[in-house]
């Protein structure tokens, strides 16, 4: 294998871990909606937080199985926490400008 053919490859494998973790943060942004628009139980969302860990980890350990041979890579996991994290903020804003705009609608 050829250097840079070698380096496409990591290149690949960084972005599906981009999008691993941005498919992690769709699910998780989805679960603060539900929570926002649901009252949910203390005992509710810790089963909810170990099912979307539990899930998580599956996929994860799927996705290095499946692209990178099982071979955990400090880069790759890096990589799926910033999609993640992309997503997380960007429902955490929409979820904080619909909070304020119930909390104007019912003060007038």
């Amino acid at each position: 294998m050829r250097y840079g053919e070698a380096n496409r490859i990591q290149v690949e494998l960084v972005f599906c871990a981009l999008g691993v973790g941005f498919l992690l943060g769709l699910v998780y942004a989805a679960l603060m909606i539900l929570r926002r628009f649901l009252r949910h139980s203390v005992v509710a969302v810790a089963a909810e937080d170990v099912l979307f860990c539990l899930v998580s980890s599956i996929l994860t350990f799927i996705f290095l199985l499946d692209y990178n041979s099982g071979t955990v890579r400090l880069y790759l996991l890096l990589s799926q926490f910033v999609g993640f994290l992309s997503v997380r903020a960007a429902a955490a804003e929409f979820i904080a400008k619909s909070r304020k705009k119930a909390c104007k609608n019912t003060d007038g």
